[in-house]
């Protein structure tokens, strides 16, 4: 279990709206892909927490209740917990955490989550980002 903190001045994810810095939990059983993606959330400015299974990252994510995970990005094959009953406890307990799961295959996904498609290119890890950015704020807009 790793938690990577930027030490930056200032406290943001570089988006205007933001109030302070978003978290993300990667999760993913193997490690290089894990610091693969925590080097990319670091450089964008997330604050990131990692795990190397399911119910490690719901034990992170309990831990960090006060804090909150703004963001989840997890494979869908993994030991003790898979990626999609990661996904349910989530939608039940963080229903406002935004979602990207990895796979080699994407069918049968859950609702309102992005697809990310293994292997990835950074191209498509922003895309995937980008996408989940603009659910976001759509829904937020048709709450209002």
């Amino acid at each position: 279990m790793r938690n990577l903190i930027p030490q930056q001045d200032g406290g943001d994810n570089g988006s205007p709206n933001s109030k302070h810095k978003r978290t993300a939990l990667v999760v993913d059983d193997c490690s290089d892909i894990r610091l693969l993606l925590t080097r990319q959330l670091l450089a964008l400015g997330y604050n990131v927490l990692s795990a190397a299974d399911g119910a490690e990252a719901r034990e992170l994510a309990r831990a960090a209740d006060g804090n909150g995970i703004d963001l989840l990005i997890t494979d869908r094959s993994m030991p003790r917990l898979t990626g999609d009953e990661l996904v349910r406890w989530f939608r039940q307990e963080k229903p406002e955490t935004q979602i990207i799961i990895m796979s080699t295959h994407g069918d049968g996904l859950p609702d309102h989550a992005a697809f990310l498609q293994k292997p990835f290119t950074l191209t498509s890890l922003h895309d995937a980002l980008s996408e989940i950015s603009q659910c976001a704020d759509f829904l937020k807009q048709t709450a209002s």
